[in-house]
Protein backbone atom coordinates (compact mmCIF):
# COMPACT_ATOMS: atom_id res chain seq x y z
CA UNK A 1 0.00 0.00 0.00
CA UNK A 2 1.34 3.44 -0.89
CA UNK A 3 0.32 7.08 -1.10
CA UNK A 4 -0.36 8.05 -4.71
CA UNK A 5 -1.84 11.56 -4.36
CA UNK A 6 -1.88 14.41 -1.88
CA UNK A 7 -4.12 17.47 -2.15
CA UNK A 8 -3.67 20.55 0.03
CA UNK A 9 -6.00 23.50 0.57
CA UNK A 10 -5.30 26.39 2.97
CA UNK A 11 -2.16 24.65 4.23
CA UNK A 12 0.87 26.93 4.65
CA UNK A 13 1.56 28.53 1.25
CA UNK A 14 -1.21 26.53 -0.48
CA UNK A 15 -4.44 28.54 -0.64
CA UNK A 16 -6.44 26.95 -3.41
CA UNK A 17 -6.46 23.17 -3.71
CA UNK A 18 -3.24 21.82 -5.22
CA UNK A 19 -2.69 18.16 -6.00
CA UNK A 20 0.69 16.43 -5.92
CA UNK A 21 0.85 13.11 -7.76
CA UNK A 22 3.24 10.66 -6.14
CA UNK A 23 5.29 7.95 -7.84
CA UNK A 24 7.97 5.61 -6.49
CA UNK A 25 10.33 8.59 -6.99
CA UNK A 26 8.76 12.03 -6.54
CA UNK A 27 10.88 15.15 -6.96
CA UNK A 28 9.71 18.53 -5.66
CA UNK A 29 11.23 21.56 -7.40
CA UNK A 30 10.69 25.30 -7.17
CA UNK A 31 12.03 28.56 -5.73
CA UNK A 32 12.95 28.85 -2.07
CA UNK A 33 10.08 29.29 0.41
CA UNK A 34 7.41 28.37 -2.15
CA UNK A 35 6.08 25.38 -0.20
CA UNK A 36 8.07 22.29 -1.22
CA UNK A 37 8.88 21.30 2.35
CA UNK A 38 5.25 21.98 3.30
CA UNK A 39 4.28 18.91 1.27
CA UNK A 40 6.44 16.76 3.55
CA UNK A 41 5.24 18.66 6.63
CA UNK A 42 1.56 18.03 5.80
CA UNK A 43 2.06 14.25 5.84
CA UNK A 44 3.72 14.21 9.22
CA UNK A 45 1.17 16.69 10.56
CA UNK A 46 -1.44 14.08 9.63
CA UNK A 47 0.59 11.54 11.57
CA UNK A 48 0.26 13.72 14.68
CA UNK A 49 -3.48 14.01 14.13
CA UNK A 50 -3.90 10.25 13.74
CA UNK A 51 -1.45 8.93 16.32
CA UNK A 52 -1.80 11.52 19.07
CA UNK A 53 -5.19 13.05 18.29
CA UNK A 54 -3.47 16.43 18.10
CA UNK A 55 -4.59 18.85 15.37
CA UNK A 56 -2.97 21.84 17.11
CA UNK A 57 0.57 20.58 17.70
CA UNK A 58 3.35 22.76 19.02
CA UNK A 59 5.82 20.12 17.83
CA UNK A 60 5.85 17.33 15.27
CA UNK A 61 7.71 14.16 16.21
CA UNK A 62 9.05 13.36 12.74
CA UNK A 63 10.64 16.84 12.65
CA UNK A 64 12.55 15.98 15.86
CA UNK A 65 10.03 17.97 17.91
CA UNK A 66 10.80 21.15 16.00
CA UNK A 67 8.78 24.06 17.38
CA UNK A 68 5.86 24.94 15.12
CA UNK A 69 3.30 27.21 16.70
CA UNK A 70 0.28 24.96 16.24
CA UNK A 71 -2.62 25.26 13.82
CA UNK A 72 -2.04 29.01 13.50
CA UNK A 73 1.36 28.42 11.88
CA UNK A 74 -0.06 25.80 9.50
CA UNK A 75 -3.24 27.41 8.19
CA UNK A 76 -2.84 29.62 5.13
CA UNK A 77 -2.38 33.29 5.95
CA UNK A 78 -2.47 32.44 9.67
CA UNK A 79 -6.20 33.04 9.38
CA UNK A 80 -8.07 30.94 11.94
CA UNK A 81 -11.31 31.30 9.99
CA UNK A 82 -9.83 29.17 7.19
CA UNK A 83 -10.18 25.39 7.18
CA UNK A 84 -7.20 23.22 6.29
CA UNK A 85 -8.17 20.45 3.87
CA UNK A 86 -5.81 17.52 3.34
CA UNK A 87 -6.79 14.73 0.96
CA UNK A 88 -4.74 11.57 0.58
CA UNK A 89 -5.13 8.79 -1.98
CA UNK A 90 -3.94 5.30 -1.06
CA UNK A 91 -3.38 2.54 -3.60
CA UNK A 92 -3.61 -0.92 -2.10
CA UNK A 93 -1.44 -2.46 -4.85
CA UNK A 94 -3.25 -5.76 -4.36
CA UNK A 95 -2.16 -6.09 -0.73
CA UNK A 96 -4.86 -6.37 1.95
CA UNK A 97 -4.46 -3.87 4.77
CA UNK A 98 -6.02 -3.81 8.23
CA UNK A 99 -9.47 -5.44 8.08
CA UNK A 100 -12.26 -5.87 10.63
CA UNK A 101 -15.09 -7.76 8.94
CA UNK A 102 -13.75 -11.30 8.59
CA UNK A 103 -14.59 -12.52 12.11
CA UNK A 104 -18.18 -11.24 11.99
CA UNK A 105 -18.65 -12.62 8.47
CA UNK A 106 -17.28 -16.03 9.34
CA UNK A 107 -19.59 -16.34 12.34
CA UNK A 108 -22.61 -15.23 10.31
CA UNK A 109 -21.76 -17.61 7.46
CA UNK A 110 -21.49 -20.55 9.86
CA UNK A 111 -24.90 -19.79 11.40
CA UNK A 112 -26.51 -19.40 7.97
CA UNK A 113 -24.95 -22.62 6.69
CA UNK A 114 -26.17 -24.41 9.81
CA UNK A 115 -29.77 -23.36 9.03
CA UNK A 116 -30.06 -21.96 12.53
CA UNK A 117 -31.93 -18.86 11.29
CA UNK A 118 -35.49 -18.82 10.06
CA UNK A 119 -36.57 -17.01 6.92
CA UNK A 120 -38.48 -14.60 9.14
CA UNK A 121 -35.23 -13.26 10.59
CA UNK A 122 -32.75 -13.04 7.70
CA UNK A 123 -29.09 -12.21 8.28
CA UNK A 124 -27.01 -10.34 5.74
CA UNK A 125 -23.43 -10.97 4.66
CA UNK A 126 -21.48 -7.81 3.82
CA UNK A 127 -18.56 -7.57 1.38
CA UNK A 128 -15.29 -6.39 2.92
CA UNK A 129 -14.58 -2.73 2.20
CA UNK A 130 -10.84 -3.31 2.62
CA UNK A 131 -10.65 -6.38 0.38
CA UNK A 132 -12.82 -4.89 -2.37
CA UNK A 133 -11.23 -1.43 -2.58
CA UNK A 134 -8.09 -1.05 -4.66
CA UNK A 135 -7.94 2.72 -4.17
CA UNK A 136 -9.12 4.74 -1.17
CA UNK A 137 -9.26 8.53 -0.81
CA UNK A 138 -9.38 10.19 2.60
CA UNK A 139 -10.23 13.86 3.05
CA UNK A 140 -9.69 15.67 6.35
CA UNK A 141 -11.16 19.14 6.96
CA UNK A 142 -9.45 20.60 10.01
CA UNK A 143 -10.86 23.76 11.59
CA UNK A 144 -10.22 26.00 14.56
CA UNK A 145 -12.67 25.91 17.46
CA UNK A 146 -12.77 29.14 19.44
CA UNK A 147 -14.83 27.37 22.10
CA UNK A 148 -12.27 24.60 22.60
CA UNK A 149 -9.32 26.95 21.87
CA UNK A 150 -7.86 24.25 19.67
CA UNK A 151 -8.21 22.64 16.25
CA UNK A 152 -10.09 19.48 15.41
CA UNK A 153 -11.22 17.45 12.41
CA UNK A 154 -14.52 19.00 11.34
CA UNK A 155 -15.19 16.36 8.71
CA UNK A 156 -13.57 13.15 7.51
CA UNK A 157 -14.67 11.72 4.17
CA UNK A 158 -13.89 8.43 2.45
CA UNK A 159 -14.03 7.42 -1.23
CA UNK A 160 -13.56 3.90 -2.56
CA UNK A 161 -12.29 3.47 -6.12
CA UNK A 162 -13.45 6.98 -7.00
CA UNK A 163 -16.95 6.68 -5.54
CA UNK A 164 -17.98 8.50 -2.37
CA UNK A 165 -18.60 6.13 0.54
CA UNK A 166 -19.20 8.03 3.78
CA UNK A 167 -18.48 10.99 6.05
CA UNK A 168 -17.87 11.57 9.75
CA UNK A 169 -18.66 15.05 11.06
CA UNK A 170 -17.78 16.73 14.35
CA UNK A 171 -19.30 19.58 16.30
CA UNK A 172 -16.60 22.23 16.68
CA UNK A 173 -18.08 23.40 19.97
CA UNK A 174 -18.47 19.98 21.57
CA UNK A 175 -16.79 16.61 21.61
CA UNK A 176 -19.62 14.90 19.70
CA UNK A 177 -19.11 13.20 16.31
CA UNK A 178 -21.49 11.40 13.99
CA UNK A 179 -21.85 9.62 10.68
CA UNK A 180 -23.47 12.33 8.58
CA UNK A 181 -23.33 10.97 5.02
CA UNK A 182 -23.51 7.48 3.51
CA UNK A 183 -23.71 6.31 -0.08
CA UNK A 184 -26.17 3.42 0.23
CA UNK A 185 -25.94 2.88 -3.52
CA UNK A 186 -22.27 1.96 -3.26
CA UNK A 187 -21.68 -1.70 -4.04
CA UNK A 188 -19.77 -2.11 -0.77
CA UNK A 189 -22.93 -1.32 1.21
CA UNK A 190 -24.96 -4.00 -0.56
CA UNK A 191 -24.94 -7.40 1.17
CA UNK A 192 -23.66 -10.35 -0.81
CA UNK A 193 -27.00 -12.12 -0.25
CA UNK A 194 -28.97 -9.09 -1.44
CA UNK A 195 -31.31 -11.17 -3.59
CA UNK A 196 -32.54 -13.11 -0.56
CA UNK A 197 -33.71 -9.86 1.01
CA UNK A 198 -35.57 -8.92 -2.16
CA UNK A 199 -37.38 -12.25 -1.91
CA UNK A 200 -38.47 -11.37 1.61
CA UNK A 201 -39.92 -7.93 0.74
CA UNK A 202 -41.36 -9.00 -2.62
CA UNK A 203 -45.07 -8.20 -2.88
CA UNK A 204 -44.94 -5.93 0.19
CA UNK A 205 -45.54 -2.18 0.34
CA UNK A 206 -41.92 -1.45 1.29
CA UNK A 207 -40.42 1.02 -1.27
CA UNK A 208 -37.07 0.25 -2.87
CA UNK A 209 -34.90 2.23 -5.27
CA UNK A 210 -34.52 1.23 -8.94
CA UNK A 211 -30.87 0.36 -8.19
CA UNK A 212 -31.97 -2.21 -5.60
CA UNK A 213 -33.65 -4.40 -8.20
CA UNK A 214 -31.84 -7.38 -9.62
CA UNK A 215 -31.77 -7.64 -13.41
CA UNK A 216 -34.16 -10.60 -13.39
CA UNK A 217 -36.63 -9.11 -10.87
CA UNK A 218 -40.22 -8.45 -11.89
CA UNK A 219 -40.88 -4.76 -11.35
CA UNK A 220 -44.59 -5.36 -10.78
CA UNK A 221 -43.74 -7.28 -7.60
CA UNK A 222 -42.13 -4.23 -5.93
CA UNK A 223 -42.89 -0.63 -5.00
CA UNK A 224 -40.13 1.19 -6.85
CA UNK A 225 -39.32 4.81 -5.91
CA UNK A 226 -36.29 6.96 -6.76
CA UNK A 227 -35.66 7.58 -3.08
CA UNK A 228 -36.50 4.08 -1.90
CA UNK A 229 -34.32 1.74 0.14
CA UNK A 230 -31.23 0.37 -1.61
CA UNK A 231 -30.46 -2.78 0.37
CA UNK A 232 -31.03 -4.83 3.48
CA UNK A 233 -28.11 -2.95 5.06
CA UNK A 234 -29.93 0.37 4.73
CA UNK A 235 -33.21 -1.23 5.82
CA UNK A 236 -31.62 -2.63 8.98
CA UNK A 237 -29.84 0.64 9.76
CA UNK A 238 -33.02 2.68 9.46
CA UNK A 239 -34.93 0.19 11.55
CA UNK A 240 -32.38 0.13 14.37
CA UNK A 241 -31.50 3.82 14.47
CA UNK A 242 -35.00 5.14 13.73
CA UNK A 243 -33.27 8.36 12.63
CA UNK A 244 -31.96 7.75 9.13
CA UNK A 245 -34.00 10.05 6.89
CA UNK A 246 -33.29 9.96 3.19
CA UNK A 247 -32.32 13.35 1.77
CA UNK A 248 -34.33 15.21 -0.79
CA UNK A 249 -33.06 15.23 -4.32
CA UNK A 250 -31.81 18.51 -5.77
CA UNK A 251 -35.01 18.94 -7.76
CA UNK A 252 -37.06 18.78 -4.55
CA UNK A 253 -35.20 21.66 -2.89
CA UNK A 254 -36.44 25.23 -2.81
CA UNK A 255 -34.36 28.05 -4.28
CA UNK A 256 -32.65 28.97 -0.98
CA UNK A 257 -31.76 25.34 -0.32
CA UNK A 258 -30.33 24.99 -3.82
CA UNK A 259 -27.93 27.88 -3.13
CA UNK A 260 -26.49 25.98 -0.17
CA UNK A 261 -26.48 22.64 -1.95
CA UNK A 262 -23.29 20.57 -1.86
CA UNK A 263 -22.65 17.73 -4.29
CA UNK A 264 -22.43 15.29 -1.36
CA UNK A 265 -25.76 16.38 0.14
CA UNK A 266 -27.43 13.60 -1.85
CA UNK A 267 -25.84 11.19 0.63
CA UNK A 268 -26.87 13.00 3.81
CA UNK A 269 -28.49 11.01 6.61
CA UNK A 270 -29.74 12.03 10.00
CA UNK A 271 -26.59 11.92 12.17
CA UNK A 272 -25.70 8.56 13.71
CA UNK A 273 -23.74 9.27 16.87
CA UNK A 274 -20.34 7.57 17.24
CA UNK A 275 -17.82 7.71 20.05
CA UNK A 276 -14.69 9.53 18.85
CA UNK A 277 -11.61 11.15 20.29
CA UNK A 278 -11.57 14.88 21.00
CA UNK A 279 -9.85 15.46 17.67
CA UNK A 280 -12.99 14.22 15.90
CA UNK A 281 -11.73 10.85 14.67
CA UNK A 282 -12.52 7.36 16.00
CA UNK A 283 -10.06 5.34 18.02
CA UNK A 284 -7.67 3.46 15.78
CA UNK A 285 -7.00 -0.29 15.71
CA UNK A 286 -10.35 -1.20 17.22
CA UNK A 287 -13.99 -1.64 16.23
CA UNK A 288 -16.00 1.60 16.14
CA UNK A 289 -18.38 2.30 18.99
CA UNK A 290 -21.65 3.25 17.26
CA UNK A 291 -23.31 5.07 20.17
CA UNK A 292 -26.37 6.07 18.18
CA UNK A 293 -27.54 2.52 17.45
CA UNK A 294 -29.27 0.03 19.66
CA UNK A 295 -26.97 -2.89 20.42
CA UNK A 296 -28.92 -6.16 20.80
CA UNK A 297 -28.09 -8.76 23.40
CA UNK A 298 -25.38 -11.20 22.44
CA UNK A 299 -26.75 -14.32 20.84
CA UNK A 300 -26.66 -16.44 17.73
CA UNK A 301 -29.57 -14.64 16.15
CA UNK A 302 -29.99 -12.50 13.04
CA UNK A 303 -30.41 -9.26 14.97
CA UNK A 304 -27.06 -9.57 16.75
CA UNK A 305 -25.24 -10.95 13.70
CA UNK A 306 -26.50 -8.08 11.56
CA UNK A 307 -25.37 -5.59 14.18
CA UNK A 308 -21.88 -7.13 14.18
CA UNK A 309 -21.73 -6.98 10.38
CA UNK A 310 -22.91 -3.37 10.30
CA UNK A 311 -20.48 -2.29 13.02
CA UNK A 312 -17.61 -4.02 11.24
CA UNK A 313 -18.48 -2.43 7.88
CA UNK A 314 -18.53 1.05 9.45
CA UNK A 315 -15.16 0.25 11.01
CA UNK A 316 -13.76 -0.79 7.62
CA UNK A 317 -15.11 2.41 6.07
CA UNK A 318 -13.84 4.86 8.66
CA UNK A 319 -11.17 3.18 10.83
CA UNK A 320 -9.27 0.75 8.59
CA UNK A 321 -8.09 3.48 6.16
CA UNK A 322 -6.75 5.49 9.12
CA UNK A 323 -4.95 2.41 10.45
CA UNK A 324 -3.35 1.82 7.06
CA UNK A 325 -2.40 5.46 6.49
CA UNK A 326 -0.84 5.72 9.95
CA UNK A 327 1.13 2.51 9.35
CA UNK A 328 2.60 4.06 6.19
CA UNK A 329 3.57 7.26 8.01
CA UNK A 330 5.00 5.54 11.08
CA UNK A 331 7.27 3.40 8.90
CA UNK A 332 8.51 6.49 7.06
CA UNK A 333 11.74 8.45 7.51
CA UNK A 334 11.87 12.23 7.27
CA UNK A 335 15.41 13.52 6.75
CA UNK A 336 15.78 17.27 7.20
CA UNK A 337 18.00 19.72 5.31
CA UNK A 338 20.89 19.77 7.81
CA UNK A 339 22.33 16.46 8.96
CA UNK A 340 24.60 15.59 11.89
CA UNK A 341 28.34 15.20 11.23
CA UNK A 342 29.65 12.66 13.79
CA UNK A 343 32.98 13.37 15.48
CA UNK A 344 34.89 11.54 18.27
CA UNK A 345 32.46 12.96 20.85
CA UNK A 346 29.43 11.44 19.08
CA UNK A 347 27.56 8.98 21.30
CA UNK A 348 25.34 6.44 19.56
CA UNK A 349 21.94 5.29 20.80
CA UNK A 350 20.93 1.66 21.00
CA UNK A 351 17.29 2.38 20.15
CA UNK A 352 16.46 4.29 16.96
CA UNK A 353 13.31 6.43 16.87
CA UNK A 354 11.56 7.95 13.88
CA UNK A 355 12.44 11.47 15.01
CA UNK A 356 16.16 10.60 14.86
CA UNK A 357 16.01 10.54 11.07
CA UNK A 358 15.42 14.28 10.87
CA UNK A 359 19.03 15.24 11.67
CA UNK A 360 20.37 11.99 10.21
CA UNK A 361 21.64 10.52 13.46
CA UNK A 362 19.38 7.44 13.05
CA UNK A 363 21.63 6.43 10.14
CA UNK A 364 24.74 6.55 12.29
CA UNK A 365 23.04 4.69 15.14
CA UNK A 366 22.05 1.90 12.75
CA UNK A 367 25.54 1.71 11.26
CA UNK A 368 27.16 1.60 14.70
CA UNK A 369 24.95 -1.33 15.67
CA UNK A 370 25.61 -3.25 12.44
CA UNK A 371 28.67 -5.12 11.28
CA UNK A 372 27.25 -7.15 8.39
CA UNK A 373 24.48 -6.69 5.83
CA UNK A 374 23.68 -3.00 6.28
CA UNK A 375 27.32 -1.97 6.41
CA UNK A 376 28.07 -4.00 3.30
CA UNK A 377 25.12 -2.58 1.37
CA UNK A 378 25.90 1.00 2.36
CA UNK A 379 29.57 0.51 1.46
CA UNK A 380 28.54 -0.83 -1.96
CA UNK A 381 26.48 2.29 -2.64
CA UNK A 382 29.19 4.61 -1.31
CA UNK A 383 31.51 3.00 -3.83
CA UNK A 384 28.97 3.44 -6.65
CA UNK A 385 28.55 7.07 -5.65
CA UNK A 386 32.32 7.54 -5.90
CA UNK A 387 32.64 8.76 -2.32
CA UNK A 388 36.13 7.31 -1.75
CA UNK A 389 35.12 5.69 1.54
CA UNK A 390 33.26 2.75 3.02
CA UNK A 391 31.74 1.79 6.35
CA UNK A 392 34.31 0.50 8.84
CA UNK A 393 34.49 -3.01 10.24
CA UNK A 394 36.28 -4.13 13.43
CA UNK A 395 39.35 -5.30 11.48
CA UNK A 396 39.78 -1.76 10.12
CA UNK A 397 40.74 -0.56 13.61
CA UNK A 398 44.52 -0.16 14.10
CA UNK A 399 44.32 -0.97 17.82
CA UNK A 400 41.58 -1.47 20.36
CA UNK A 401 43.69 0.63 22.75
CA UNK A 402 43.69 3.59 20.40
CA UNK A 403 40.10 3.60 19.17
CA UNK A 404 37.37 3.11 21.76
CA UNK A 405 34.49 3.58 19.32
CA UNK A 406 34.34 2.77 15.64
CA UNK A 407 34.61 6.04 13.71
CA UNK A 408 32.12 4.81 11.08
CA UNK A 409 34.12 5.31 7.87
CA UNK A 410 37.29 4.02 6.23
CA UNK A 411 39.04 6.44 3.88
CA UNK A 412 40.23 4.47 0.85
CA UNK A 413 42.73 7.19 -0.09
CA UNK A 414 44.59 7.27 3.21
CA UNK A 415 43.76 3.67 4.18
CA UNK A 416 42.75 4.90 7.63
CA UNK A 417 39.55 4.76 9.66
CA UNK A 418 38.09 8.26 9.96
CA UNK A 419 35.25 10.11 11.55
CA UNK A 420 32.81 11.78 9.16
CA UNK A 421 33.99 15.13 10.53
CA UNK A 422 37.44 14.34 9.08
CA UNK A 423 36.09 14.12 5.53
CA UNK A 424 34.34 16.61 3.33
CA UNK A 425 30.96 17.48 4.85
CA UNK A 426 29.10 16.28 1.74
CA UNK A 427 29.65 12.58 2.52
CA UNK A 428 28.06 12.90 5.95
CA UNK A 429 25.10 14.68 4.39
CA UNK A 430 24.33 11.96 1.83
CA UNK A 431 24.90 8.88 4.03
CA UNK A 432 21.55 9.20 5.90
CA UNK A 433 19.74 8.89 2.56
CA UNK A 434 21.83 5.84 1.61
CA UNK A 435 21.12 4.18 4.98
CA UNK A 436 17.40 5.03 4.85
CA UNK A 437 17.13 3.62 1.34
CA UNK A 438 18.61 0.36 2.64
CA UNK A 439 16.56 0.11 5.85
CA UNK A 440 13.14 1.73 5.28
CA UNK A 441 11.28 -0.99 3.41
CA UNK A 442 7.80 0.55 3.40
CA UNK A 443 6.29 3.99 3.68
CA UNK A 444 8.13 7.09 2.53
CA UNK A 445 11.73 8.22 2.62
CA UNK A 446 11.48 12.01 2.53
CA UNK A 447 14.55 14.20 2.36
CA UNK A 448 15.15 17.89 1.87
CA UNK A 449 18.02 18.85 -0.42
CA UNK A 450 20.03 15.61 -0.60
CA UNK A 451 22.48 17.40 -2.91
CA UNK A 452 23.82 19.70 -0.18
CA UNK A 453 27.64 19.92 -0.22
CA UNK A 454 28.11 17.02 -2.64
CA UNK A 455 29.89 16.90 -5.98
CA UNK A 456 27.73 17.00 -9.16
CA UNK A 457 28.86 13.48 -10.01
CA UNK A 458 27.47 12.13 -6.72
CA UNK A 459 24.26 14.11 -7.27
CA UNK A 460 23.92 12.31 -10.58
CA UNK A 461 24.56 8.89 -9.05
CA UNK A 462 21.80 9.51 -6.50
CA UNK A 463 19.38 8.98 -9.37
CA UNK A 464 20.42 5.35 -9.52
CA UNK A 465 20.15 4.97 -5.75
CA UNK A 466 16.50 6.08 -5.93
CA UNK A 467 15.57 3.74 -8.79
CA UNK A 468 17.79 0.69 -8.29
CA UNK A 469 17.58 0.09 -4.54
CA UNK A 470 15.59 -2.96 -3.46
CA UNK A 471 12.87 -1.32 -1.38
CA UNK A 472 9.09 -0.86 -1.50
CA UNK A 473 9.42 2.58 0.08
CA UNK A 474 8.62 5.65 -1.99
CA UNK A 475 11.09 8.51 -2.22
CA UNK A 476 9.89 12.09 -1.74
CA UNK A 477 12.77 14.41 -2.61
CA UNK A 478 12.78 18.19 -2.16
CA UNK A 479 15.64 19.36 -4.35
CA UNK A 480 17.18 21.90 -6.72
CA UNK A 481 19.52 19.43 -8.40
CA UNK A 482 19.46 19.36 -12.19
CA UNK A 483 22.12 16.63 -12.15
CA UNK A 484 19.76 14.27 -10.33
CA UNK A 485 17.06 14.80 -12.95
CA UNK A 486 19.51 14.28 -15.80
CA UNK A 487 20.37 10.78 -14.55
CA UNK A 488 16.69 9.85 -14.16
CA UNK A 489 15.90 11.08 -17.66
CA UNK A 490 18.82 9.10 -19.02
CA UNK A 491 17.61 5.86 -17.41
CA UNK A 492 14.10 6.37 -18.82
CA UNK A 493 15.55 6.82 -22.32
CA UNK A 494 17.82 3.80 -21.92
CA UNK A 495 14.87 1.71 -20.76
CA UNK A 496 12.91 2.64 -23.89
CA UNK A 497 15.89 1.99 -26.17
CA UNK A 498 16.87 -1.20 -24.30
CA UNK A 499 20.31 0.24 -23.59
CA UNK A 500 20.37 -0.03 -19.79
CA UNK A 501 23.66 -1.15 -18.23
CA UNK A 502 23.75 -4.82 -17.33
CA UNK A 503 21.96 -5.61 -14.08
CA UNK A 504 19.91 -2.39 -14.00
CA UNK A 505 16.15 -2.43 -13.40
CA UNK A 506 13.99 -0.67 -16.01
CA UNK A 507 12.90 2.89 -15.17
CA UNK A 508 9.53 3.68 -16.72
CA UNK A 509 8.53 7.30 -17.28
CA UNK A 510 5.65 6.87 -14.79
CA UNK A 511 8.10 5.67 -12.14
CA UNK A 512 9.07 9.33 -11.69
CA UNK A 513 6.86 12.27 -10.75
CA UNK A 514 8.44 15.72 -11.08
CA UNK A 515 6.38 18.48 -9.48
CA UNK A 516 7.25 22.15 -9.84
CA UNK A 517 5.91 24.76 -7.40
CA UNK A 518 5.60 28.43 -8.20
CA UNK A 519 4.18 31.35 -6.22
CA UNK A 520 1.06 33.27 -7.27
CA UNK A 521 -1.35 35.79 -5.80
CA UNK A 522 -3.63 32.86 -4.95
CA UNK A 523 -0.94 30.87 -3.14
CA UNK A 524 1.53 28.27 -4.35
CA UNK A 525 0.66 26.38 -7.53
CA UNK A 526 1.80 22.81 -8.17
CA UNK A 527 2.44 21.62 -11.73
CA UNK A 528 3.54 18.15 -12.71
CA UNK A 529 6.22 18.12 -15.41
CA UNK A 530 5.87 14.75 -17.14
CA UNK A 531 8.48 12.77 -19.02
CA UNK A 532 7.91 10.98 -22.29
CA UNK A 533 9.38 7.60 -23.18
CA UNK A 534 12.59 9.27 -24.36
CA UNK A 535 13.10 11.00 -21.02
CA UNK A 536 12.20 14.38 -22.49
CA UNK A 537 9.97 16.87 -20.69
CA UNK A 538 6.50 16.99 -22.21
CA UNK A 539 6.07 20.64 -21.21
CA UNK A 540 8.30 23.62 -20.49
CA UNK A 541 9.53 24.38 -17.01
CA UNK A 542 7.64 27.35 -15.50
CA UNK A 543 9.57 30.62 -15.37
CA UNK A 544 12.55 29.11 -17.16
CA UNK A 545 13.69 26.86 -14.30
CA UNK A 546 16.89 25.01 -15.28
CA UNK A 547 17.56 27.64 -17.95
CA UNK A 548 20.47 29.20 -16.07
CA UNK A 549 23.05 26.94 -17.75
CA UNK A 550 22.08 28.12 -21.22
CA UNK A 551 21.82 31.78 -20.13
CA UNK A 552 25.26 31.73 -18.51
CA UNK A 553 26.79 29.90 -21.45
CA UNK A 554 25.46 32.44 -23.94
Amino acid sequence: MRITKLSLTNFKSFKQEQTIEFAPVTLLFGPNSVGKSSVILSLFYLQEVLSKGQANPSRINALKSKQLGGFLSLVHGKNLSNDIIIKVELDKLGLIGKSYLSEASELTQVIIDDDSLSLDEPAFLMPSVVENSERVELEFTIAWSATLNSAKVKSYRVWSDGNFLGELSSDLNQSSSSISRLNFKHSLLRPENHKEWLNVIENTDYPISPEALEHDSKIDNFVVEDNGCNSFFQFYLEEKSDTVIRPKSYDELDEDQKKEYHSLDAYSVMPISVNCRKVGLPDLNQVMDIAGLYKPDIGLNAEYLNYLQMQSVFTEIFVAPLDNLLAILEQSANIGPLRTVPDPNFITKSETEQKDWYDGRAAWDLLAADRSELSTNVSTWLNRLGSGCRVTHPNDMPSADIVTQAPFLFDENSSLPVWPSELGVGISQVIPLVVAANTVRKGIVAIEQPELHIHPRIQTELGDLLTQIKSKANFLIETHSEHLVLRLRKRVRQTTDEELPEGFKPVDKDYISIVYFEPSDEGAIARRIKLDEDGEFTSKWPQGFFSERREEYL
